[in-house]
C-alpha cells in the first residue's frame, strides 16, 4: 500500500504536534504552497511533502 501525499503529511503533523509544535499551515494535494509550516521554541519548519498522487 502506498500513501498518499496527504496521508504524509497528516502522519508529519501528527509527529510534529506530539513532538510540540504548532501547525500554522497544512495544506492538501489540490493547494499550492508549502505544505507543512510548523513553529516551536521561536524556530520555523517548511516542509514539503511527498507521497503517491494518483490510484492505479
Amino acid at each position: 500500500m502506498m500513501l498518499t501525499e496527504n496521508d504524509v503529511i497528516a502522519a508529519v503533523c501528527n509527529k510534529l504536534e506530539h513532538m510540540g509544535f504548532d501547525i500554522k499551515q497544512k495544506l492538501h494535494t489540490s493547494e499550492p504552497g508549502i505544505d507543512i509550516i510548523a513553529v516551536r521554541d521561536g524556530f520555523t519548519l517548511l516542509i514539503e511533502a511527498k507521497g503517491e498522487t494518483s490510484v492505479l
